[in-house]
């Protein structure tokens, strides 16, 4: 009879030592837990296919690109209608990018575009590169379809991620942005953005591998080129294959320019 006081004290000595235990298990657990990365602006919220954020190295707040825009997710979308020469013909063939507007990187810039399409806004693709292919897309009223649309809005540079010096150091700065301003962020393969660090009306499309981290933050990104859009991708490949020839400042520029019409996406 004496035995069960000392038998129930071992046991709730046993028990709150398990406790203790189980506690400190989920303690170390928690810590070993990677982060989920955390993406800027609203595309936090798009609806898109295995949302991702790529970050640069040493800048854990400067976000390269956000997947998180997907199909479906209510993404509005333009179409740049090219008109690409056919080899030793006169003839051209109408083929199309599709550029999924990024309103989370520049507001004014998707405005812009959707007014341009709206518009039926015409332009040149005029330089093409193994890394880029470049146009401009002018909205004055000789170069719309239709007369009766509102003018295109201006258009602001985009915002300066978050992490990220609103000005570049280490670096030479180009003339056209004499403080490497920053405008965006490291553009990756299918961004579209304003040429030059401006606000447009000459674009570029990046087509080369891997982040552009030799322009850092400069560019205001518009939009993109989805990854899995084989359409759009090919077009952008039979444009870099037409004859072209190198310029002052080594730039290709396109022997004879294509035409373009901007329309919404169908």
């Amino acid at each position: 009879m004496r035995r069960r006081p000392v038998t129930a004290a071992v046991g709730a000595g046993i028990a709150v030592l398990l406790l203790m235990l189980m506690l400190l298990l989920l303690l170390l657990t928690s810590r070993m837990l990677p982060l989920a990365p955390q993406l800027w602006g609203p595309a936090a919220a798009a609806t898109g296919p295995n949302p991702t954020a790529l970050h640069a190295p040493g800048r854990p707040g400067a976000v390269l690109f956000s997947t998180s825009v997907g199909k479906g997710g209510g993404v509005a979308a333009v179409d740049l209608y090219i008109d690409v020469p056919l080899g030793g013909t006169n003839t051209t063939r109408r083929r199309t990018v599709r550029v999924r507007l990024r309103p989370d990187l520049s507001p004014s810039s998707t405005a812009w575009m959707q007014q341009a399409a709206a518009a039926g806004c015409g332009g040149q693709l005029y330089r093409s590169e193994d890394f880029l292919v470049q146009g401009v897309i002018r909205c004055d009223r000789t170069a719309r379809q239709s007369t009766s649309a509102a003018p295109a809005p201006t258009v602001a540079k985009g915002r300066c991620p978050p992490g990220v010096l609103p000005l570049a150091t280490g670096r030479t700065c180009p003339p056209h942005d004499p403080q490497c301003g920053c405008h965006g962020p490291v553009m990756t393969p299918g961004m579209m953005a304003w040429a030059g660090g401006g606000v447009g009306p000459d674009w570029f499309v990046y087509t080369g591998t891997g982040p552009a981290t030799y322009w850092s933050h400069d560019h205001t990104v518009l939009g993109e080129v989805a990854p899995d859009d084989a359409t759009s991708w090919a077009t952008l490949a039979a444009l870099r294959g037409l004859p072209a020839s190198s310029v002052a400042g080594g730039m290709r520029m396109l022997a004879s320019p294509c035409g373009l019409t901007v329309g919404r996406a169908a």
